[in-house]
């Protein structure tokens, strides 16, 4: 409820926690999510120079770990939105469209796609992510 309510500071500290509590019996798909909504409550608050030390720390995790597919494309569209090379518009855009062609191709949503797709979403509208996710439940 902290993403959908964009209350980012205690997003970041539940999300601390639950990373935290990652070495031990932690399903990954939860602690994978985490870390990725951690680097975005950072840039959310606007944090780049911390966002982008856990965005490189992420970035070695996946590699290691799974750097395929949807986590691949989440960590180059939070690596773009911390250089914002291109327009912050521009990333979304294409990183839903990039959504859209994994779930055609796969057959399946991985954990966490939702809630990416509904913030995604908000930013490139330059709307609220409550607004984003009341517009999904009434359809």
């Amino acid at each position: 409820t902290y993403l959908i309510t964009e209350d980012f500071r205690k997003l970041r500290r539940v999300l601390n926690e639950i990373m935290d509590f990652s070495g031990k019996s932690a399903r990954e798909d939860i602690t994978d999510l985490a870390r990725i909504l951690f680097i975005i409550a950072w840039i959310e608050l606007q944090d780049f120079e911390y966002g982008e030390h856990h965005q490189k720390n992420a970035y070695q995790y996946f590699l290691r770990h799974r750097y395929t597919g949807f986590y691949r494309m989440t960590i180059e569209l939070l690596r773009g939105l911390m250089r914002q090379n291109e327009t912050r518009e521009q990333l979304l855009i294409r990183y839903l469209a990039d959504l859209d062609a994994l779930v055609e191709e796969t057959g399946k949503s991985p954990f966490g796609m939702m809630e990416l797709r509904i913030w995604a979403r908000a930013r490139s509208r330059g709307v609220p992510l409550r607004k984003v996710f009341q517009e999904m439940i009434e359809k």
